[in-house]
């Protein structure tokens, strides 16, 4: 067990004692006891990425904290964020790469119970779907990362596909759904679809899309926006009436776009390491 002493907490925030750290990074430093956080009520940015953390129990000391980066710890108990429930300052939230990020309703479940979040994992809470969330009924504090096995995984095939035909058999789904598709055929340069078309076109496209599509355990939380899931159903239709040459066209905007977004990541670890 590395534990985290008051020498190199001073050392590293440059502070003159351990009521007035403001920023702490100990990125990369094998760190598995945090308890000193307990003595550390003004500090407002810690980033604790690559280490060997497990619990978030320390953190509930620390009333002041705003951002706060764990990725690639052990956190492996996704109920260990009710520890932050009570921290009214926390803004920033990064705790990706954690065995608990991999459970079910993982993003929901962290916006249910921390809804002043304003970015979690990097990427902003919208109003839209902070709203969704909150609107669940369903109690998703429960959540633990044995909640998914072989079996529920299953039956989350089963619910997923039921939903969705479910989901656009109604006239404002469908008329939805076209008016996505549309937009996205006129920036193409293809013609628009007719209501009857695009109604038939969906309900006999997306059974296939759900066979294709792998299940994970974070494809709940993807639909959790009707909006976001007619985009994408629009986006598949649209593959299907373009030329090769057009998805090689698509294909190349795709990579781009995924080398921007891991740019953008990587330049965010690199500051995690850097923040003084």
């Amino acid at each position: 067990m590395c534990t985290l002493t008051e020498d190199v907490v001073l050392s590293r925030s440059r502070a003159t004692s351990l009521g007035n750290v403001k920023k702490l990074n100990c990125w990369g430093s094998g760190l598995s006891d945090i308890s000193i956080l307990r003595k550390m009520p003004n500090v407002e940015v810690v980033t604790l990425s690559v280490n060997e953390i497990s619990s978030l129990e320390d953190f509930a000391y620390c009333p002041k904290l705003k951002e706060l980066y764990l990725r690639r710890n052990v956190v492996t108990d996704l109920d260990e964020i009710h520890f932050l429930k009570d921290l009214p300052c926390l803004k920033v939230l990064w705790l990706s790469d954690n065995p608990c990020s991999e459970v079910q309703d993982y993003r929901s479940t962290i916006i249910k119970n921390l809804p002043n979040i304003e970015k979690l994992d990097n990427i902003e809470v919208c109003s839209e779907e902070l709203d969704d969330v909150l609107s669940d009924k369903n109690d998703l504090a429960e959540a633990s990362c044995n909640d998914v096995n072989d079996h529920e995984v299953d039956d989350l095939t089963s619910t997923e596909n039921n939903g969705t035909h479910e989901m656009y058999n109604g006239e404002y789904s469908a008329q939805e759904l076209l008016d996505q598709t549309n937009k996205l055929r006129t920036q193409l340069g293809l013609q628009p679809l007719v209501i009857e078309e695009s109604t038939e076109d969906v309900q006999n496209s997306i059974p296939n899309l759900a066979e294709k599509r792998p299940v994970s355990c974070n494809d709940t939380g993807l639909n959790s926006s009707t909006k976001n899931s007619n985009l994408l159903s629009a986006v598949l239709l649209l593959l299907n009436d373009m030329s090769e040459d057009e998805l090689h066209l698509v294909q190349k905007e795709v990579d781009q776009k995924l080398e921007t977004i891991r740019e953008t990541s990587n330049d965010l670890e690199r500051s995690e390491v850097f923040t003084t």
